[in-house]
């Protein structure tokens, strides 16, 4: 299972048991200790959740930074086409029979370009609810994920197909039609361009965008700047699976799969104070997206203590990374 997809479902199902948690711990003066243990949440559903607020943290400026980035673009983006949607309005006007000739081909290409996307804006979701037979009244967790997902799949392929065949009439278009109608080989290009960037906005907002930075930082795709030094994780010592030094932890806090499950898969512990257990290679992707500990926030680089344990909440001592 990979640490930064699995698991998230069942970290969801036990954070509405955590509404108000960090209130309660607050009456609750002069204790540490979470409250919460006798209200139905188990040590590892607070591990659990413990793990995915300090990822929430740890990822928050990317994710703002990501929308930031697609809010910057639709700012952009929205004017220009705009005015290359006029300057080819007004440059087909100019012309006799503008649909006759090598520019006919790119014309109906614009013309569908703008049906699909109209179709993706607003009617799309419509049509996904009512295939997955989702009513207005009903709650929107009942609409079968699986299907919903395949259904935008779909679409974004169409979406994906039609781009390229727009790029290759413009790349097989002869000189003497790039010569006659300039401005339309580039408005094809241009939207071409700006549509695959759409996709890939849309498709990692919807996958979620602090899941998707997760899984990139800790497969090595990007590289962060708090990951942890080369050498951190070779010191997080390996145990087994039935040794005394896992105590009551039966499962990993990043992925949520009991260690039972799977004798095979190396454990470490970390070196913090608390000696904390996590699957090998869910430590090893951890540390290249943070230094810190998983769960107290000990920096396991150099044992700087960055923030403080608190049932499922964090009492913050300096920045947390």
């Amino acid at each position: 299972m990979d640490p930064s997809l699995g698991g998230e479902a069942q970290v969801e199902s036990t954070s509405s048991q955590a509404v108000g948690v960090d209130s309660m711990q607050q009456e609750a003066t002069g204790r540490n200790e979470p409250v919460d243990v006798e209200r139905g949440m188990s040590r590892q559903q607070i591990d659990a959740l413990t793990v995915q607020r300090h990822q929430s943290e740890i990822l928050s400026g990317y994710v703002q930074s990501w929308w930031m980035f697609g809010a910057g673009t639709l700012c952009i983006a929205l004017p220009l086409s705009a005015c290359i949607l006029i300057w080819n309005a007004v440059a087909m006007m100019r012309q006799s029979n503008p649909m006759n000739g090598c520019a006919g081909l790119l014309i109906e290409w614009l013309i569908v370009f703008l049906a699909l996307h109209v179709y993706y804006v607003f009617l799309h979701s419509k049509v996904v609810k009512c295939l997955c037979g989702q009513n207005e009244q009903e709650p929107s967790q009942r609409t079968p994920p699986r299907k919903m997902m395949i259904l935008n799949c779909l679409a974004a392929l169409v979406v994906a197909a039609w781009n390229i065949s727009g790029f290759v009439f413009v790349a097989a278009s002869p000189a003497s039609c790039r010569e006659e109608s300039p401005q339309l080989h580039a408005a094809v290009s241009y939207f071409a361009s700006i549509s695959f960037l759409t996709i890939l906005f849309v498709f990692v907002s919807g996958n979620g965008t602090e899941r998707t930075a997760a899984y990139v930082i800790r497969n090595g795709m990007v590289s962060s700047t708090q990951q942890a030094t080369p050498d951190t994780f070779e010191r997080q010592k390996v145990v087994s699976a039935g040794s005394p030094e896992l105590g009551d932890c039966t499962q990993c806090a990043i992925c949520l799969e009991d260690f039972a499950d799977n004798p095979e898969k190396e454990i470490r512990q970390t070196t913090c104070d608390g000696k904390h257990v996590f699957h090998g290679q869910c430590l090893k992707g951890w540390l290249r997206m943070a230094h810190s500990c998983p769960l107290c926030r000990q920096d396991l680089c150099a044992g700087r203590v960055i923030g403080k344990r608190s049932g499922t909440g964090v009492q913050r001592r300096g920045e947390v990374v």
